[in-house]
């Protein structure tokens, strides 16, 4: 258990490194307000990566049967404040569009669609969190303690594949002349 732990935390680690290594490359954008909104996509996309990685964690440590209610909770927290600000990035983005030079729509568009991919991730980290929660609820490897794991497994997939999408988005953005 402890190395299939340690092998997951260094593969882990290594995939947020190589969204760092992507992320780290600047915008080329032709306005003010889209290089600002790709820096803005940049931060919370790699915050979430740390989110992620966090959640992985909490959810090995609730499988060796420690169940750290206060960790899951203040990531709920944070997942919810970062849902909050990219709702209203999206908002901006809407609000943008009939102004947008011809030029920049596509950009414009992959920002939006990066916007919602990482939306998407804070659900499902969301969703995560509270079968992780329910987790320390049940009685350890009975059959609803075991469906619980399965599916904070399958919702962290799914925040993992959300946001190597967001990564994507922000790497087309990031491609526009």
């Amino acid at each position: 258990m402890k190395r299939t732990r340690r092998m997951t935390m260094v593969i882990l680690v290594v995939c947020v490194l190589m969204v760092a290594g992507s992320l780290a490359c600047r915008a080329n954008a032709k306005s003010p307000e889209l290089q600002a909104m790709a820096e803005t996509l940049n931060v919370y996309c790699f915050s979430l990566a740390n989110i992620y990685l966090d959640m992985r964690e909490i959810y090995l440590d609730c499988a060796e049967g420690n169940v750290p209610k206060s960790d899951i909770d203040l990531r709920k927290a944070e997942i919810d404040s970062k849902r909050n600000v990219l709702k209203k990035l999206s908002d901006d983005i809407i609000t943008r569009w009939p102004t947008v030079m011809p030029g920049e729509r596509l950009a414009w568009r992959c920002a939006y669609n990066c916007t919602q991919q990482m939306s998407s991730a804070c659900f499902s980290l969301i969703g995560a969190a509270l079968k992780i929660e329910a987790m320390g609820t049940g009685m350890r490897f009975s059959e609803g303690w075991m469906r619980q794991y399965e599916v904070a497994s399958v919702n962290l997939d799914l925040a993992s594949v959300r946001l190597d999408m967001a990564n994507l988005m922000w790497d087309l953005l990031m491609a526009q002349p």
